[in-house]
């Protein structure tokens, strides 16, 4: 194919007084959105269940690239304030096939619209490809040579075909077509210099790495690249937590890494990170711990990672040498009707950012450009979703879409405040690994202190990671506890079958309450029962019945099923075998009747593995498909043990006295010298013997002299020894 030159469209300038040019090296995808409507004809056989005809007009545009296309369409379009393109030159590699190099070039132009589903091929034409562009396809080299790894078969392409449903909700089917046996590529020294002398003339002052695992970039490739181009500034997007060829840039200039939400989701199982961002919107300590690693092993300049949707944790410079702790909870800055994705948009609008600021000698402000390039991402993405909502009219062409993705028309927009986004938490990195070493700091009784504020913080988020509102310290505990978190949401997002896990905690730990946050924060409804309240197995059937009944009274509501104390007796054996039916194939039997049970979260808790009762507890845990979850675990340190009784009684105040704002020291040192074998329970009913509270303050005067498991009074006496006067409330308790 060649391509028609524009007639009355000229492409933007290109003849910049800089001489950027910029070389895009990853994994290239064509995207066809089909939007399709019921097709409601009389004459048609052969219709399937479903028949449908598409409601774009016969010159719509259906394609649009994805992945490094994407990235590469973004970066060859956006301009400055001049409205010249920020880069003289765009230079592609990757693989497709070796006949659609020029279908590549055309999809560089939204304005020429060539790729219609109503046409069995594309439009032939006799004119030039646009200017500043040059695509190279490594399948050339490898055709030349006898390597059996040749990708040239296919070019990846992702079809999206999308209806819109009764209740205004877009759904969407993917088809990919790409390579059936892709197999990992391997260069050989010689293809290797073939292909540096296919970017002889083109030498790029960036490069852009956008990996998405389908074999473009490896190690061989990114270290010759590294090797050749020595004094290159570097942006990275890998869909890979931590790949083998990022070692070999640790000679090179690293303005970006951006970890995407794949990679930061593989980071959690990898690093045994308890989670990125807790429900508050704050960083955890492993979150900050990994990351800081992460860059003392690749000395990136700036580090980006993308937990979930387009939320964000960054590692990034500031002024005078100051590092900056970036955060961005999940939001939806506008409400999106059609999913069309977000981070392959953010991350060429990141490099464009930092590469203005570069290039043009500005002040480098990631955090600016961070909130200007989600500002982008959701003008993106609402304009896009016009090729779903509105199929006949919607245009290609972004500086026609409304909004208007504004950076990409104007970068230098990246200097000036956003207008619709602002960065919740921008802070020191420094200081706030500070505040999380004196979090979990027995001898500062978990207080942060802020010298520049002058003020002093029990911060309860700290130890409520995992679950909003429920206090979790130790490692492993938090890990365990996220296992089950993560189950449940994955239930949420998808809930075809059911779901069960198993606790094991003492009594009294704060079972229940902790069911009650997660139902609430994976907004299913609770159904709590308790073997003890029974006094024979043929009642737990009536159980069940409510469940059913449940179901059918909310059919769209999702149930949370909490059984506690499942090991305990019941006409002289275990519980278990009532269960099996339930968990493993979704019904139960009364009177010889069948009744379905709807996909549920199934919660069991007990003190005890029931494998090792008999009774089918073996069968009963081979049910449980998140498996057991250890409250109790033998790791925690007694240091660990007196912070959580730190947090936990703290929180206990505030729940009990919701108008307490001020603590003493002495009353954290109280909970601090519990007796080690005290529960939640315990700590509760102790807090509730606080007395003649005055002025949102908590001071050693108001703590009662019985304390829980101390009978001989012998913990209270040695707390009284070390008060020698009534300390000022001067710790502020915050959420």
């Amino acid at each position: 194919m060649t391509i028609a030159k524009e007639k009355n469209n000229p492409s933007p300038n290109t003849d910049l007084q800089n001489n950027e040019s910029v070389l895009i090296v990853g994994d290239w995808f064509i995207d066809e959105h089909w939007t399709m409507g019921i097709h409601r004809s009389a004459t048609s056989s052969r219709t399937g269940k479903r028949h449908y005809r598409a409601l774009q007009r016969t010159d719509s545009e259906v394609r649009a690239f994805c992945g490094a296309g994407r990235t590469a369409f973004f970066l060859h379009h956006v301009q400055t304030r001049d409205k010249k393109r920020l880069f003289k030159k765009l230079i592609g590699l990757g693989f497709w096939h070796h006949e659609d190099t020029d279908d590549l070039y055309t999809l560089f132009n939204p304005t020429f619209q060539v790729h219609s589903p109503y046409r069995l091929r594309d439009k032939e034409t006799q004119q030039e490809r646009p200017g500043g562009l040059k695509l190279i396809n490594m399948n050339d080299v490898f055709m030349s040579s006898d390597n059996e790894n040749n990708q040239s078969a296919c070019t990846n392409r992702i079809i999206r075909i999308y209806s819109m449903q009764q209740d205004g909700e877009v759904t969407y089917d993917r088809y990919d077509w790409e390579p059936p046996h892709g197999k990992p590529v391997h260069w050989t020294e010689k293809e290797l210099g073939e292909l540096v002398e296919k970017l002889k003339n083109n030498k790029p002052s960036v490069i852009v790495v956008k990996d998405l695992l389908k074999n473009s970039v490896n190690y061989q490739l990114i270290k010759e690249l590294a090797n050749v181009y020595k004094n290159t500034r570097w942006y990275i997007s890998s869909k890979k937590w931590k790949p083998d060829w990022l070692e070999t840039l640790k000679s090179v200039s690293i303005e970006l890494l951006l970890v995407p939400q794949v990679a930061a989701q593989e980071a959690l199982q990898a690093e045994k990170i308890t989670c990125w961002l807790s429900h508050s919107g704050h960083p955890s300590k492993e979150a900050l711990d990994t990351i800081q690693d992460l860059h003392d092993k690749t000395n990136a300049k700036s580090i980006i990672v993308l937990p979930e949707g387009l939320s964000a944790i960054a590692r990034v410079p500031g002024k005078d040498n100051e590092t900056k702790c970036v955060i961005q909870p999940l939001k939806q800055l506008k409400q999106v009707k059609v999913p069309m994705g977000g981070q392959s948009i953010l991350f060429p609008a990141l490099c464009s950012g930092i590469e203005y600021a570069v290039q043009y000698d500005k002040q480098l402000n990631i955090p600016v450009i961070l909130a200007h390039a989600f500002e982008c991402t959701s003008d993106w993405i609402c304009a896009e979703g016009g090729r779903v909502l509105q199929p006949a009219t919607w245009k290609p062409d972004p500086e026609k879409w409304k909004p208007k993705p504004a950076l990409l028309l104007d970068v230098s927009r990246s200097e000036g405040e956003p207008k619709r986004v602002t960065l919740d938490k921008i802070g020191n990195w420094d200081r706030e690994i500070e505040a999380w070493d004196s979090a979990q700091n027995l001898e500062c009784l978990g207080v942060i202190e802020d010298n520049n504020k002058g003020s002093k913080e029990l911060q309860l988020r700290r130890s409520m990671t995992e679950v909003n509102g429920y206090v979790c310290w130790g490692k492993e505990k938090r890990q365990n506890l996220r296992h089950l978190v993560k189950g449940i949401n994955d239930f949420h997002l998808n809930p075809t079958y059911p779901a069960a896990a198993m606790l094991i905690a003492d009594p009294g730990s704060g079972k229940s309450f902790l069911i009650k946050q997660l139902a609430k924060s994976a907004r299913l409804e609770p159904l709590p029962f308790n073997i003890t309240h029974l006094s024979s197995r043929g009642e737990i059937i009536g159980w069940f019945d409510t469940i059913l009944t449940k179901q059918q009274e909310r059919p769209d509501k999702r149930f949370l099923v909490f059984v506690d104390e499942i090991n305990s007796d019941l006409g002289g054996s275990k519980p278990y075998s009532a269960f099996l039916s339930p968990l493993e194939d979704g019904f139960y039997v009364r009177n010889g009747q069948t009744y379905p049970l709807q996909p549920a979260v199934w919660i069991f808790a007990g003190t005890k593995n029931p494998a090792e009762e008999g009774d089918k507890g073996s069968d009963f845990i081979s049910r449980l498909t998140l498996g057991q979850i250890n409250l109790n675990p033998t790791t925690i340190s007694t240091d660990e043990k007196a912070l959580e009784r730190i947090y936990v009684g703290a929180a206990m105040l505030k729940h009990t006295f919701p108008d307490v704002q001020y603590v003493s020291k002495h009353v954290l040192h109280a909970f601090r010298d519990l007796n080690t074998g005290v529960r939640v329970r315990d700590i509760k009913h102790f807090v509730r013997q606080f007395s003649n509270i005055q002025y949102a303050s908590v001071t050693s005067a108001n703590v009662p002299s019985r304390w829980p498991k101390d009978h001989e009074g012998e913990d209270y006496r040695k707390w009284k020894e070390r008060i020698s006067k009534e300390g000022k409330a001067d710790i502020t308790i915050v959420w």
